[in-house]
């Protein structure tokens, strides 16, 4: 769904992003589903129709940590080539890197999705009008295995509510740079949040678990070795990421998570059209103590 974010809230920065996300959720919908989403290597479980409206989807995770791309294709599209762009997002070569990037967020609306691993599975809703609608599953720790795609009709309508949320995550533009801002540094660690995309990009919201005590200019550092190459001077990350799949500009979802409490840093690691590098390089993150 569609927020109510316009270009002065988006040049204003990220209070202006979490003050017009109020305006643009909806407090009810007519629609309301709860689907089960189960992937494994190489297979998925979902269903093939979904009522219009609110859709709660509970996604986890069998087996390896995946990626679960909730899309819907633009008029002229095919999945194949949808799916030819996202191989090519992995290329070593920083051109056609930027282009794959350039070319998936013109190919498709994202509407979220869920990063999970087979210990963490990740709920998020989102409403959806009638028509044709994409889930993708692929091991983003290795893009030379297959994407697993399963097809998804919407039709029909159920009543129910849009679920609250506890706190909101919005994403913000800020020059050439993406950024976060959150309605303050403690987040539940078992909690529901209203995700906003107010930057000008696609943009994912995950939450990477990192050693006590990291610092931003800690993390920055490691983003930079990244960048040429190298190891870090001191690795903060610990565990796996899990969170909200790519989100489309203007666009709004809820995640719901079930977490350890800890500090962690929350990130996009889309690449950047402009760069073809992880936006999280680039600044895109921010330290946050789940309690």
């Amino acid at each position: 769904m569609k927020a109510a974010i316009g270009r002065r809230g988006l040049l204003a920065g990220g209070a202006a992003v979490l003050g017009s996300a109020a305006l643009g959720a909806p407090a009810l919908a007519k629609g309301r589903e709860e689907v089960d989403v189960v992937v494994a290597a190489g297979s998925m479980t979902a269903p093939s129709s979904i009522p219009q409206g609110v859709v709660t989807f509970r996604v986890r995770s069998s087996g390896p940590a995946l990626s679960v791309v909730f899309l819907r294709l633009r008029s002229g599209v095919t999945i194949d080539t949808y799916l030819g762009h996202l191989a090519k997002v992995s290329s070593k070569d920083p051109e056609v890197r930027k282009a794959a990037a350039k070319a998936i967020e013109e190919a498709a609306d994202g509407l979220g999705g869920a990063v999970v691993t087979a210990q963490i599975p990740v709920t998020f809703t989102q409403i959806i009008a009638p028509g044709r609608y994409h889930l993708i599953s692929f091991d983003y720790q290795n893009p030379d295995v297959a994407p697993v795609v399963r097809e998804i009709a919407v039709k029909g309508a159920s009543p129910g509510r849009y679920p609250a949320g506890v706190a909101t995550i919005a994403l913000w533009q800020s020059g050439t740079r993406t950024r976060f801002a959150v309605t303050g540094p403690r987040l539940p660690a078992r909690g529901r949040y209203l995700v906003v995309n107010g930057s000008d990009g696609l943009n994912e919201v995950v939450f990477m678990p990192v050693k006590p005590g990291t610092t931003a200019a800690e993390l920055q550092a490691a983003f930079d070795a990244f960048r040429e190459g190298k190891q870090p001077p001191s690795m903060p990350f610990i565990g796996q990421p899990t969170g909200l799949a790519p989100l489309s500009p203007g666009y709004v979802a809820v995640l719901e998570t079930s977490l350890t409490a800890g500090l962690y840093a929350l990130w996009t690691y889309m690449p950047d059209p402009r760069t073809g590098l992880p936006r999280a390089w680039d600044g895109a993150f921010t330290l946050i103590t789940l309690t």
